[in-house]
């Protein structure tokens, strides 16, 4: 009998461990799981299950209202981490009482630097478009960058009408379809189309010329050179510090990896990793930076 008990609780012990050793962490993506940066968190969930034993990954899709969704999802949900685009910061400025608060969250990891790109398929530059004829702007959702995109152009063409959807990649297939006049897109998903002719690129977000298409701020629309897609990664405030640490040197660790900067470089996404106290300095500077942008923005445009 006292061999039973003590094999019961020797049993006890190591099914304890191993549930201790094998818990779970979801890595939550916010927008479509066809985006190719959706790409950046599956390569990511591979090497952190590749490189340790203590934890399972796994990759969650919660999408919808420009990442608010997923974002309060994980503040209520222990042992996750938000895999978060700029909408995690543009959104709470459009809609302040449906979504997320940014101070409820702190920043784990920067990731990557994503310009943005104007497609279309009707046209080739901006000189061939009338500047008081209707045109349509498909965009990844209101209250996210590309919507900030869109309506800086709206400032010059007045008669421009926002068009959102699930995700980038719709808003560029829509294009393609001739449903939509132009939209706002990711190298990563339309680099194929650009290479064949099927799309023209109007111009780029960001500071620098990718691919040789020449900037937004270049050819005169102010702003663009501040508006990149930054990607990173956010857990709540309630997060125990000793988690905290320790997922922060997983995720940097295997960010460094092949297979995670490839996926980066896909979508032209240029390499981000911020020490810890830098990368709050970050977080804090995006919030006043995307409130200072979003505030003369109207949804209804």
């Amino acid at each position: 009998m006292k061999h039973i008990k003590s094999c019961t609780l020797a049993l006890a012990i190591l099914s304890a461990s191993w549930a201790h050793a094998q818990q779970t962490v979801s890595l939550v993506w916010p927008f479509s799981m066809g985006d190719t940066q959706a790409q950046f968190s599956r390569s990511l969930v591979e090497e952190l299950n590749r490189n340790q034993k203590k934890y399972t990954f796994i990759l969650e899709n919660r999408p919808g209202a420009g990442s608010a969704i997923a974002a309060k999802y994980v503040t209520a949900t222990p042992n996750t981490v938000m895999a978060a685009s700029t909408a995690f910061f543009v959104r709470p400025n459009f809609y302040p009482a449906e979504s997320h608060r940014t101070s409820d969250f702190r920043p784990l990891m920067t990731q990557c630097a994503l310009p943005m790109v104007m497609i279309s398929k009707k046209y080739r530059a901006w000189s061939d478009i009338d500047r008081n004829q209707k045109i349509s702007i498909g965009v990844s959702g209101l209250g996210t960058t590309s919507h900030l995109v869109a309506m800086e152009i709206a400032r010059r063409y007045p008669n421009a009408i926002v068009v959102p959807y699930k995700g980038g990649i719709e808003a560029s297939l829509d294009v393609m379809s001739g449903n939509t006049d132009m939209a706002v897109g990711f190298l990563g998903e339309i680099s194929g189309f650009l290479d064949k002719g099927d799309l023209f690129a109007l111009g780029t977000t960001g500071r620098n010329p990718v691919r040789g298409i020449a900037t937004l701020e270049s050819q005169g629309f102010a702003g663009m050179n501040q508006v990149v897609n930054m990607h990173s990664l956010q857990v709540p405030v309630t997060m125990p510090e000793e988690q905290y640490t320790e997922l922060r040197a997983m995720v940097v660790q295997v960010a460094r990896a092949d297979s995670v900067q490839r996926a980066y470089g896909v979508d032209h996404c240029e390499p981000s990793n911020l020490d810890a106290a830098a990368t709050q300095r970050w977080f804090d500077s995006q919030i006043v930076l995307w409130k200072r942008l979003a505030q003369n923005v109207q949804l209804n445009k």
